[in-house]
């Protein structure tokens, strides 16, 4: 994706109290893609050896994300219009991966949490244990 392209956000309308329906999403380019290389025939997303990650983590299926997308998106929640008061959630139960806990715990302000394990992991990743 075009990292100048902005997330969209439900604006407040003059007339109504309504919100108006958000922007169609950026169009997304190659570089967000996963790519074969002609060089060494390894799969590659955005530059990076796919096998590189595959041996870097534990045995098992894991997801591999880009993180761009998620700090444009949350970047965008803050920006809400002045006057509205919000905080960003998140679930821990949609997903407990360690790395993204650590990667969110800049961003989220509050979670939602249903088991002692999942505050464990909330604690471990930094997050304020008052919110």
């Amino acid at each position: 994706m075009d990292d100048k392209c902005e997330a969209p956000l439900l604006k407040m309308s003059d007339s109504s109290e309504k919100l108006s329906p958000p922007p169609p999403p950026c169009a997304q380019t190659n570089s967000t893609t996963f790519t074969k290389s002609d060089d060494d025939g390894f799969l590659r997303r955005e530059g990076v050896k796919v096998q590189d990650v595959i041996d870097s983590v534990d045995k098992r299926s894991f997801y591999l994300y880009k993180e761009t997308p998620n700090h444009r998106n949350f970047d965008a929640y803050h920006e809400v219009p002045i006057g509205i008061r919000s905080i960003i959630g998140y679930a821990f139960k949609a997903n407990n991966n360690l790395k993204i806990l650590e990667h969110l715990s800049g961003w989220v302000t509050t979670r939602c949490l249903v088991s002692g394990n999942e505050l464990r992991l909330a604690l471990r990743n930094g997050f304020d244990p008052t919110k």
